[in-house]
């Protein structure tokens, strides 16, 4: 067993034990200076220059900015957020979609892209982590009516609310990860009476996070979100039928650019919902046919941090074991974040110390517990994409009654709760008949059923029920 020493420090991963991965000081509202006023200016303008079809016009006569007016990590963060909202806004905001993005965005975008360990794409860090704003600092972040988004694509509530659900989910990080770390140094102490105290505070810590999932009926529309709001989100990966076979092109301004594709902003992309995993020893097995990605013509992990890194050695993908499709997604998590989970999966123990300690019936049902609750969170996720994706796309919900912003937050989300009820019944036929590609480039719901299943096999194992 290895020593305590081994044990990462998340404060050294930019991780707060307050605020998890999101940043412990909330991104600035904007960019500083009359420098980056026109960065500004498109940001907040997004909805009106697209709904006139002038967005891509502005910013094909931008200016090329330098970012060493940017002197935090804070301002860096923001800008990367804002460029992935202005490219993605300039490829899918036309009649057609776009293939090169001008120099004027590419060449400080690329450039934030190596600072920031991250790809040139909207990811999840740039429309959630870095992309909320408080409007009480008095208040905690796991307020949803505390929170509003910095920049969207439509100007909309929705779009808004679709992303202050994943800020609220990621405020409860601070909690969690806090929990784990005490547990992982009771294994090291051998103490196993302490180890049970902690799975027990974790596993009531995990059972809150399903009823702040549902939130999301109380303001997002599932047809708005589908029709207006996810087009935006795509990548440049599994693209062809939106006209970008090659994937995109970001001019650099050495004419030498090569096309590249990236996945889109994806919850699988959450490294909340990895350490998650990690933490409790769920490993996911290579996907099976059904679960692979559409095809194997797209970036490796390896090329998302060749093209905007070649000079840094490509982060090791391990265990070995772990499904590709997770994989990459951690190359599209911040750098520090990444390294820390990359960390976590070397010294986390505390399946391995369950399985070591049989007759601990204390010990057991505080760890089945934990499983349990991680198992209803993905029960409430499958259901939500088959809502906000699955039946959208087939246009088979009544309009009506998607519209869920009801005078009662009890009323709305008990009608919601029936619905979803039926859905849970019909996942299977859902699953194989769909296939859908999620933003993140996979099969959408056998990907998210293969999960669910192997967490709940886990849970299956022991003797003791606590479903």
């Amino acid at each position: 067993m290895k020593m305590p020493g081994d044990i990462p420090d998340p404060e050294k991963y930019d991780i707060s034990l307050i605020t998890g991965f999101l940043p412990a000081e909330s991104p600035p509202d904007s960019l500083p200076s009359p420098y980056y006023a026109k960065w500004n200016y498109v940001a907040q303008n997004m909805q009106e220059l697209l709904t006139t079809k002038r967005l891509r016009v502005v910013v094909e006569n931008l200016e090329v900015l330098a970012c060493d007016r940017l002197d935090t990590i804070s301002q860096m963060r923001t800008a990367y957020s804002t460029l992935a909202f202005i490219s993605h806004a300039y490829i899918w905001g036309g009649e057609t979609s776009a293939e090169v993005v001008p120099r004027s965005i590419s060449i400080p975008f690329l450039s934030l892209c190596e600072k920031l360990e991250l790809p040139p794409v909207a990811t999840y860090a740039a429309v959630v982590l870095w992309n909320f704003k408080p409007i009480s600092a008095a208040e905690r972040l796991d307020c949803l009516e505390n929170l509003t988004a910095r920049m969207t694509f439509t100007g909309a509530i929705d779009e808004s609310w679709f992303y202050m659900v994943s800020v609220a989910f990621e405020a409860r990080g601070g909690l969690l990860i806090a929990i784990v770390m005490e547990a992982i140094r009771s294994i090291y102490s051998k103490d196993a009476l302490s180890l049970a105290v902690h799975l027990r505070r974790l596993g009531a810590a995990l059972e809150g996070l399903p009823a702040l999932l549902q939130r999301m009926y109380e303001k997002c529309d599932p047809q708005f979100y589908y029709d207006q709001v996810r087009p935006f989100l795509a990548g440049s990966k599994n693209v062809s039928k939106a006209g970008l076979p090659r994937g995109v092109v970001f001019d650099d301004g050495t004419g030498r650019m090569q096309p590249v594709q990236f996945a889109g902003g994806s919850n699988a992309q959450s490294s909340l919902i990895q350490f998650l995993d990690i933490a409790l020893g769920v490993k996911h097995q290579p996907e099976s046919s059904g679960t692979r990605r559409a095809n194997n013509e797209h970036a490796s992990p390896s090329d998302v941090r060749g093209l905007i890194a070649p000079e840094q050695e490509p982060v090791p993908l391990q265990p070995k074991e772990e499904p590709q499709f997770i994989l990459e997604m951690r190359q599209y998590m911040p750098g520090p974040h990444r390294r820390f989970l990359d960390r976590l999966d070397c010294v986390t123990n505390i399946r391995d110390f369950i399985n070591a300690n049989p007759g601990n019936n204390d010990l057991f049902s505080s760890y089945s517990a934990c499983l349990a609750a991680l198992v209803r969170f993905r029960n409430i996720h499958l259901q939500m994409v088959a809502r906000y994706i699955v039946l959208p796309s087939r246009k088979i919900v009544n309009q009506a009654r998607l519209v869920s912003i009801a005078t009662s937050h009890h009323k709305a989300v008990s009608s919601e709760h029936c619905l979803d009820d039926k859905i849970s019944s019909r996942l299977n036929d859902i699953e194989a008949n769909d296939d859908l590609i999620g933003t993140g480039g996979t099969n959408l719901m056998p990907f998210l059923k293969h999960v669910r299943d192997e967490t709940q096999q886990l849970l299956d194992q022991g003797s003791i029920d606590v479903r």
